[in-house]
């Protein structure tokens, strides 16, 4: 009678492919596990370093830009009197101010299309979610790609100043709207600024209507007390 020949290599093999097999579900649950910590805290340290750069873009465009322009405030407003001194009327330059708006929003551009990439540094600790080991231990650097567009307009404020002088600012409003690419996932953020570029006080009444000429920017009636 023949002898019987077992093998053993089969259920040595099925063996190895569940130990494989179990191995690749562990690390990929520990990758995704990870993955799940720095996706939050990554996301938060770039929104930050969005806005951080968008205020650093703003008022490096706005300061450029009213220097080599020499903008002050009787270059952008015409104020005519009466013959007893007292304001008559307040003439804005429309078109100066929309070809500062302009200059102001292509800088911010060109700002941002000149960055190089950046980097967000992550301390593995913070990964934790222990808040003792927050901000310990080595740090995981990322690196994120940011691009920006915004958007600007000239708001008029008019306030007391003091027995019949009422003060008057022309405030830059921008908003800027900041996008961040990185390889978890892309964000945005918008940050928005009020810069006074021009300012005076006028002493004695204050017309009840200014314009800026055409009447396409402002149409509405300035009341003070």
């Amino acid at each position: 009678m023949r002898g019987r020949v077992v093998s053993f290599g089969r259920p040595r093999r099925r063996r190895l492919g569940i130990f494989f097999i179990s191995l690749a579900l562990i690390i990929s649950l520990c990758l995704w596990t990870v993955q799940s910590r720095i996706r939050p805290v990554l996301s938060a340290m770039a929104e930050s370093r969005a806005k951080n750069i968008a205020t650093e873009a703003v008022n490096d465009s706005v300061w450029f830009v009213l220097s080599e322009n020499d903008i002050k405030y009787d270059s952008l407003v015409e104020l005519t009197a009466e013959e007893n001194g007292s304001v008559a009327s307040i003439k804005v330059d429309s078109v100066k101010i929309n070809t500062l708006c302009a200059e102001i929003r292509a800088r911010i551009t060109d700002y941002f299309n000149n960055l190089s990439e950046n980097q967000v540094s992550i301390p593995i600790g913070s990964l934790t979610g222990i808040d003792m080991l927050a901000g310990k231990g080595p740090s995981i650097h990322i690196a994120i790609t940011l691009s920006g567009s915004s958007t600007t307009k000239i708001l008029n404020d008019f306030e007391t100043a003091g027995i019949n002088q009422t003060r008057h600012q022309m405030i830059l409003d921008i908003k800027t709207k900041v996008y961040v690419i990185m390889q978890s996932g892309n964000i945005s953020t918008e940050v928005t600024n009020s810069i006074i570029v021009a300012e005076t006080v006028i002493v004695g009444a204050v017309p009840e209507i200014y314009s800026d000429g055409s009447n396409d920017l402002w149409q509405n009636l300035v009341g003070f007390e």
